[in-house]
């Protein structure tokens, strides 16, 4: 089964990739970056648990099963890459700041904050937050 299931998903993936890679190279938007990356890395994924190319691999390393390693660690960069396309596609234009704050500090979040790294850019400062209330119509108890 894995002999003819995992090279078909493998070259399916590589096919997309192939159809898909020189717009997506030409283009420097984040989003499009972030869906080569999920192409990329998706291909990865099959190709690294290919029946010829597991074991071979897994005996010159040393480490049993290292292919299974390297195949989910493709899992977890497609996965931060298709957050970083969903963060980017989900806000329209005048919240792409704030888009990309919000990728920038979830995509690196060993790094020190600052200051004036933790508060969003002022472009995004009109989007609702769970502390913006209207306290002026606080409900009242009901009387009978």
């Amino acid at each position: 089964m894995t002999t003819i299931v995992y090279p078909l998903c493998a070259s399916i993936h590589l096919i997309a990739l192939l159809y898909r890679a020189p717009r997506l190279l030409r283009s420097r938007m984040v989003a499009d970056l972030s869906l080569l990356g999920i192409f990329v890395f998706s291909f990865l994924v099959w190709f690294f648990v290919l029946p010829w190319f597991w074991g071979p691999w897994s005996r010159a390393v040393g480490i049993p099963n290292f292919a299974g390693l390297l195949s989910h660690a493709s899992v977890i960069v497609a996965v931060a890459c298709q957050q970083i396309l969903i963060l980017h596609l989900s806000h329209n234009d005048p919240h792409v700041e704030h888009a990309q704050y919000r990728t920038r500090h979830r995509s690196v979040p060993s790094r020190p904050k600052s200051p004036e790294r933790c508060s969003p850019p002022q472009a995004a400062s009109n989007l609702p937050t769970s502390l913006d209330h209207d306290h002026s119509r606080q409900r009242q108890p009901h009387r009978r």
